[in-house]
């Protein structure tokens, strides 16, 4: 399993995804192994042995990455876990690990990786344990910490929106130490955190390299709204004034002025980190030059972003507290004129002017 060959088997509409992987432990799990192709066998006692059930798990799994129009691999992974908990073998968890990677489940993704290391030893295939090897590291260099801290069993939902608009989400629960240990792909992570009725979102921009985050979420029962108190009347005011709206409106124009700078910024900055973790990926020899530059650049990308939020924020409040003050300010009407006055008047059949002294 690969970045680099899942990148390219992307890119071939139909072709199927890491089939030396997935033909791999097709053989390990389905087939017999010649005793002079692999080092003699470990004792009886250590062995694991594959269930009918989990073969059927496994064997659904393949088929979910082999579907003609697209790998389903949030359905292969559920597949691929099942038969791992009901076998644990660690022939499963090659393509247990590539489905968790391309969900962005780094942390279950390298722990999947080490044990296959570990536990294949010399029954491993050379080419495949050197791309895992690869994999590994990629994924510990590029991996960033983060600890959720809450009441057992509270959900947690993590969101990480791309580039090209689409949102990763992930959901995870908080066991019974009540802290949940994540290893995360960079980026901005929205968490909520529901138990019950109860939530509680906050935000994370996490770096790959930089140091653990942790974060409290303690999803809270939702509380009784406070019961409405009337507005103080409305004081008529002497003689209304333009000036405060105009100067809300202009800025708000400016406001959205600059979030739209800044959010320019945001997309080129990012789409260059994208470009340069695809390219560090397809060659497989991340340096860590390359990896600082991408952390550099994902650090810029949700600086700016930031920004643009908080532009366009002040430029919508600027631009509606304007609009408002234009349509609900109160309107002073005239006074009657003193001497005479003259209006037209119309009927069905007369039209003339009326006037008063």
């Amino acid at each position: 399993m690969s970045l680099r060959d899942e990148s390219r088997s992307e890119r071939r509409q139909h072709a199927p995804l890491n089939t030396h992987v997935l033909a791999l432990g097709a053989l390990l799990l389905f087939s017999p192994l010649s005793a002079s192709a692999v080092e003699p066998a470990p004792p009886a006692s250590t062995e694991v042995v594959i269930s009918e059930q989990a073969r059927a798990h496994f064997q659904a799994g393949v088929q979910l990455l082999q579907d003609p129009d697209g790998a389903r691999y949030e359905e292969a992974y559920e597949e691929f876990k099942a038969a791992y908990a009901d076998s644990p073998s660690w022939k499963i968890l090659g393509n247990l690990a590539l489905c968790a990677m391309k969900l962005e489940r780094d942390g279950e993704a390298i722990a999947a990786l080490e044990s296959s290391l570990t536990d294949g030893g010399a029954e491993l295939d050379p080419a495949d344990r050197t791309q895992q090897q690869t994999d590994l590291k990629l994924l510990k260099d590029r991996a960033a910490a983060l600890t959720v801290r809450g009441s057992p069993g509270t959900t947690v939902l993590d969101e990480r929106s791309t580039v090209s608009g689409s949102v990763i989400k992930n959901q995870y629960r908080i066991p019974e130490s009540g802290e949940l240990p994540l290893l995360l792909r960079p980026g901005n992570h929205r968490l909520t955190a529901r138990f019950g009725e109860g939530s509680e979102t906050k935000e994370a921009t996490l770096n790959s390299g930089a140091a653990e985050m942790t974060v409290e979420l303690r999803a809270e029962a939702p509380q009784a709204a406070p019961s409405a108190v009337a507005p103080p009347p409305a004081q008529e005011e002497a003689g209304p004034s333009k000036v405060p709206a105009y100067v809300s409106l202009g800025i708000g124009a400016a406001g959205l002025i600059v979030g739209g700078v800044f959010l320019a910024f945001h997309f080129d900055s990012a789409g260059q980190a994208d470009k340069a973790f695809s390219n560090c990926a397809e060659s497989g020899d991340c340096t860590q030059d390359d990896v600082s530059r991408i952390d550099q650049l994902d650090a810029d990308a949700a600086t700016q972003g930031t920004v643009s939020l908080i532009s366009f924020g002040v430029g919508a409040v600027g631009i509606g507290t304007g609009v408002a003050l234009l349509l609900l300010q109160p309107k002073k009407e005239a006074p009657p004129s003193a001497g005479f006055s003259i209006r037209p008047y119309a009927s069905a059949h007369t039209f003339g002017l009326s006037g008063k002294f």
